[in-house]
Formats: C-alpha cells, structure tokens, sequence
C-alpha cells in the first residue's frame, strides 16, 4: 500500500467530509465507510487500514499520524477527541485545506520562473562557453579592448560550476553543523532559533500564536479550567513545542504566577496575546476570545503569505531580466566601442 497517494488536499478533503458527517449524527465507522465508497483504490486501502486500527482500539488522532498527517493537526485532533470530536474534525480538515492552497499557490507562483531561470542557466553557459570567446577572438582581431563587463561576465560563466559546488557545499555543511549543534535542544529553543531568521521572523509569531489560540480556546470552551487544560496539552506527543509550552505553563501556574505574564517577554507569540489572555480572563469568556482571536492571527498570516507570494514572482522576474541584460551588455558593448572608433 502506498500511503504517499494521500495527497494533503485530499486528507484535507477526508477530515472535512468526515466532520460534516459526524456533526449529521453519524458515528465515525460510518462516515468512514460511506467516505471510502467513492474514492480511488489508494483512499480506499487507508480507509479500511483505519477502520481496522479503531476497531483494534487505537486512537483517532495515532492512527492518522501513521499516515503522516501534520503535527499540529494531529495535535488538534487529540485536543477534539476529549472534547467536541466533530467540531474539531472539520476545523482541522479547514486548516489543512488553507495549507493545502498555500503550497499549490506556491507551486504556481515559483513554476514559471524557475522555468525561467533553468532557461536563464542555459543561455548564460552557451553564450559564455561558445559565442562570448568567438565575440572576444573577434574584438582582439579588431584590437578592441573589451569592456569590464564582458570580462566580468567571462570570467563569471567560467567559475559558475566551481560556484555552484561551492554554494551547494556550504549549503550542506550549514545545515548539517545546524543539524547537530540543535539537535540536544527543545523544540522551544529550535523555535527561537528559527524566529531570529530573516524574514521567517515575521511569521514564526503569527502561526504559534494562531494554533495556541485554538488548541487552549477549545479546551477552554469545552469546560475545562486553564489549569486543566494546559495540563491536558502536556499529554499529547504529535506536537512537541505546545507540549513543551504546556508544561512550562503548567508549572509557573502552579508557583502562582499569572497566565498572561508567561507569554509577555518572548518572541514566539504576537504581542497582544498577552492582552486577550487578561481581558478574556476578566470578561470570564477565554475559551471564546481565544478562538476568535485565532482566526483574526490565521488571516493575519494568510494575508503575509499572499504579500509574499506577490513580491516573490516579481523579485525574480527582475533577477532574470538584469541577468539578461548583462548578457546582451557583455556581448554589444564592445561592438559600439568598435563602431565609435571607426
């Protein structure tokens, strides 16, 4: 069975087909069946695989992680089988379906100039290994000193394989030294390490603080107390930072410490978090703001990916049009130098 057919629109597709069922009165075996009976023959196997595994008396939220369902999506999961199962389905299947147009819209937008620079790649080694050194036996035939520019780009194409190893290299050695320097570390302080990166910094903040809204505002609707509740986190394994937050929380709680001054001096969250904690916990409706909270955050960090998204596209269009330009300048130059002196 080939579980990499399971495309992530598709599980997207399942948990929200599934959640509409359940929130209709029907039990999970049931929406299981029915969603198998009009899928191709690779939906179909996982489907009895899980039908088989839940009759055996696994979890909802283990089973799917064998078939590589995202953590915080399981995790999510594992927050809604304590509590509303079906309200959680569904929202889960909506997360994974905004994640799921996000890389297709990725995938669209990085398709044409990729297809753009492999292009670009191409003409640079055939103007640079066979026609610039023509142009060049050319000029030097005519005494026509050739300009910085077209030597630079001569020496450019020359050294470009030896580059491309070198960066490919480097590359490498960085993140494998990455690798091993962070791997005896938490997933908190891998979070930190990733929130001082350039540009990632900027979305780091707004994805934790939206999944945290919701994981605690669930609970918290449900009727747990805050306690209870972060206590509840800490038992969960699909997603290692909210455990590991949890548990931080969860012992600070317990010193008598106040909920909203454990998120105050970090950069992992939005600022303001700390403030929906303090008004949520004075108007006594937590659970509710939390959830609202997390879905004004989620379009905040759709509306950054979309910007980025229409920055990406024309940023690299430019790069391939100064590259081509270079390349025309390089080879044209010296002809118009040739043609003043005439």
């Amino acid at each position: 069975m080939k579980r990499s057919k399971w495309k992530l629109d598709r599980k997207a597709d399942f948990l929200c087909r599934v959640g509409k069922m359940l929130e209709e009165g029907y039990s999970l075996s049931k929406c299981l069946e029915v969603y198998a009976l009009y899928q191709n023959d690779h939906i179909r196997a996982n489907i009895e695989m899980i039908i088989v595994r839940l009759k055996g008396g696994d979890s909802f939220h283990d089973v799917l992680a064998d078939f590589h369902f995202p953590g915080d999506i399981l995790s999510y999961l594992y927050m809604s089988e304590q509590r509303d199962f079906a309200t959680g389905i569904s929202a889960s299947g909506q997360l994974m379906k905004t994640r799921s147009e996000w890389q297709k819209r990725l995938r669209s937008t990085l398709a044409y100039p990729i297809f753009l620079f492999w292009m670009t790649a191409i003409m640079l080694f055939v103007v640079g290994k066979y026609l610039l050194p023509q142009f060049n036996t050319l000029y030097q035939t005519l005494d026509v000193p050739l300009p910085f520019i077209s030597k630079f780009f001569m020496e450019l194409v020359r050294f470009m394989p030896a580059i491309v190893v070198g960066v490919i290299v480097l590359s490498i050695a960085f993140y494998l030294s990455t690798l091993v320097k962070n791997k005896p570390s938490s997933a908190v302080q891998k979070m930190i390490i990733y929130s001082k990166v350039p540009f990632v910094h900027l979305f780091i903040p707004l994805y934790l603080t939206h999944h945290t809204s919701l994981h605690l505002g669930l609970l918290l609707q449900s009727g747990l107390s805050i306690a209870e509740a972060f206590s509840l986190l800490t038992k969960q394994s699909h997603f290692v930072f909210f455990q590991e937050e949890a548990s931080r929380v969860s012992l600070s709680l317990m010193r008598g410490e106040k909920l909203e001054g454990l998120f105050d001096h970090t950069s992992l969250y939005v600022p303001e978090f700390k403030e929906i904690l303090m008004h949520g916990q004075v108007s006594g409706n937590l659970g509710r703001e939390l959830i609202l909270y997390g879905e004004v955050v989620g379009e905040r960090f759709e509306e950054l990916v979309k910007k980025g998204f229409m920055i990406l596209q024309p940023v690299s269009f430019v790069g391939v049009g100064l590259v081509v330009m270079l390349m025309f300048m390089s080879i044209l130059m010296p002809m118009f130098y040739y043609l003043q002196n005439i």
